[in-house]
């Protein structure tokens, strides 16, 4: 793990080989970090064109894991080895997106899929003021087609299963929309 300035931020930035740790001491204050589950390992294990940086918090003495994806021809392994060597500089990020492991889901069809999203904690993806054409983007569900709206996702992983509570909450989802329409229908347009 080592030291690198990125998009304005002082980050550590994890080469593919190594994991997150627990926790750490950096600049003489322990940091808790965020639990990065082995499943997200596994998911990201299977790209080649991200790495793992730790955003510090100071005043929480909390940390976040985010992953920078990379949606151009850059050579990640080159870059590991030139932020080993205390080479890499910030131009060597200027096409890295921010991005976090979470989980997206459909507004509609409320089907759920582990993901790289945008929006990470504590960066913006400005490319320094230019204007870059995201080819890579997943804007419509899989298995309905509705958008994702405004928030960027770069990948979907696997499609999650429905545990006991989220199959209560689409049922609630499914409850509140069927009230809706029928409100709706109570109340005609004035043209109608």
């Amino acid at each position: 793990m080592k030291q690198v300035f990125i998009k304005g931020e002082t980050r550590l930035y994890l080469t593919k080989e190594q994991n997150v740790p627990e926790s750490l001491i950096f600049d003489r204050q322990k940091y808790e970090i965020e639990k990065v589950s082995q499943d997200t390992y596994e998911q990201l294990a299977k790209l080649n064109n991200f790495r793992i940086v730790i955003s510090l918090y100071a005043p929480s003495n909390y940390a976040f894991v985010n992953c920078l994806y990379w949606f151009d021809e850059t050579d990640l392994d080159a870059l590991d080895k030139k932020v080993i060597e205390g080479l890499a500089e910030p131009n060597d990020f200027k096409f890295a997106i921010a991005t976090h492991f979470g989980t997206t889901f459909c507004p509609k069809c409320l089907d759920r899929w582990r993901s790289l999203a945008g929006r990470a904690y504590g960066f913006t993806n400005d490319f320094d003021g230019e204007t870059v054409l995201i080819p890579h983007l997943v804007r419509y569900c899989p298995n309905c087609g509705t958008s994702f709206g405004q928030y960027p996702v770069f990948k979907l992983f696997n499609q999650l299963e429905d545990d006991d509570v989220y199959k209560h909450y689409r049922e609630l989802i499914k409850q509140q929309r069927k009230q809706n329409q029928e409100n709706q229908n109570d109340f005609p347009l004035d043209n109608e």
